[in-house]
């Protein structure tokens, strides 16, 4: 099955503003009162699938959450768990604060220096990719640091490395400018050459929270229209 990017429509009779979306019908079957959705030979459900349609049209796909971590470190949003892997390290005794205090302090300059380049790229409007480098630093530094599973994230880390100057500034002001919204990240950001998006995937009788339409009307704004709905429904309706 083919993706075309280009094919949308408009949902504003639904939604409080413009939601550019796409339907899919796909063989239907129900578990436990869940949707499960025909791949190949078997069921899958609504975002597997979703991302194995992605991926089978030549698209990079990453969870969108993880794509916000990783904008979280470079950016230094106060987001997710940063602040609390900080403060973590300072342990909960008198021991364990003096064991870790050095490393508490060396985090901490180093989440200046990230918040003082980022307003430096913000002011210039121009990406410097020292700002990445750094993100990566804080990352791996939390990471050694405590017993947290964050290699996924890394990956995150590498697949933006890859991406265009101007794609990584968009991100970094959009994410920079949401900081209060903790909620309505899109399942998926796909990317192909020069394309990218925000994908939210919804099921049949799903529809987007107000959170997801905070976050689609302000990546509109900010960024573009390189968000979307996709709709996947049974195709026995």
């Amino acid at each position: 099955m083919e993706i075309d990017l280009e094919l949308q429509e408009n949902m504003n009779f639904l939604y409080s503003h413009d939601v550019e979306f796409m339907t899919i019908e796909v063989p239907e079957e129900r578990r436990g009162g869940k949707p499960y959705y025909l791949w190949g030979d078997q069921y899958v459900n609504v975002e597997e699938l979703a991302k194995k349609l992605f991926e089978s049209n030549g698209y990079s796909v990453i969870s969108g959450v993880e794509l916000r971590k990783a904008y979280n470190y470079i950016g230094y949003c106060r987001e997710f768990e940063l602040e609390e892997y900080i403060e973590t390290l300072s342990g909960p005794t008198q021991f364990g604060k003096l064991i870790h205090g050095n490393k508490v302090q060396e985090l901490k300059i180093l989440r200046k220096k990230i918040k003082a380049l980022k307003q430096e790229v913000l002011t210039r409007d121009k990406l410097n990719r020292e700002l990445i480098a750094l993100g990566i630093q804080l990352h791996k530094e939390i990471r050694e640091a405590l017993p947290l599973n964050l290699e996924r994230e890394y990956a995150v880390f590498e697949f933006i490395k890859t991406r265009k100057d101007e794609e990584i500034l968009s991100l970094i002001k959009f994410f920079d400018k949401i900081t209060a919204l903790f909620k309505g990240t899109p399942d998926f950001y796909i990317s192909k050459g020069d394309e990218f998006a925000f994908i939210e995937v919804k099921s049949d009788n799903d529809s987007l929270s107000k959170w997801q339409n905070c976050f689609i009307h302000f990546f509109r704004e900010i960024v573009g229209n390189n968000i979307m709905v996709l709709n996947i429904v049974n195709d026995k309706w």
